[in-house]
């Protein structure tokens, strides 16, 4: 099994379609790398001055930098892209009036940064469960520098979306969302996934 790719020129009604079948999706080289480039200028001052991660799950080798629409104008192209937009309209337009942008960061993770645990982001409004097929998140994961398995791409699982709340996740039932620079992974709220391992010799970013 693997995260299913569209190409840049995929419709809304495509990336929908795949995220109701695999709760995940990615769409390769959807923006150009001169514009991933330009946000990593911007936000590379705040980069540098964030300090890595307190626990296992934040990672030790691990830096989040947040507050991305005031630190970089450039950034409002990924966040008002139309796609992602047009998406999240279907996907959650029809259980709710508004939907809002809840968080974004710039996740820069080095070598020798361990496994995340395998976590659901809706987990964030527990002990509340919402009902199967009706999802309250809707992420984005840009990648600004290439995702391999070597350098700690996200892992994920396909079709966890629609499992049972007490079912725990294993890593081997997970696989690592590799994709282009410029390429981006939307998945839903209630997907089992987390940041893989860096076992190579450089540093990977990820919006």
């Amino acid at each position: 099994m693997q995260v299913q790719a569209l190409r840049s020129t995929a419709t809304a009604e495509d990336v929908v379609e795949v995220l109701q079948q695999d709760g995940c999706v990615i769409v390769r080289n959807l923006v150009p790398a001169s514009l991933l480039d330009a946000i990593y200028a911007e936000l590379k001052p705040f980069i540098e001055m964030t300090k890595v991660g307190r626990d296992d799950f934040a990672g030790f080798r691990t830096q989040r930098t947040g507050s991305l629409v005031a630190r970089s104008q450039s950034f409002h192209q990924l966040a008002m892209h139309p796609l992602v937009l047009d998406t999240a309209a279907k996907v959650l337009g029809p259980h709710c009036q508004k939907f809002q942008l809840h968080l974004t960061q710039v996740i820069k993770i080095d070598p020798g940064e361990t496994a995340q645990t395998l976590h659901c982001d809706q987990l964030v409004y527990s002990p509340f469960r919402f009902p199967h097929g009706i999802e309250c998140e809707l992420h984005t994961m840009w990648a600004l520098t290439d995702f391999t398995e070597e350098n700690g791409a996200t892992r994920v699982i396909p079709g966890s979306h629609k499992w049972e709340d007490d079912r725990t996740p294993s890593l081997e039932e997970t696989v690592a969302a590799e994709m282009p620079k410029g390429s981006v992974m939307l998945f839903t709220g209630s997907v089992h996934h987390g940041g893989g391992a860096n076992r190579s010799q450089g540093t990977t970013h990820r919006y």
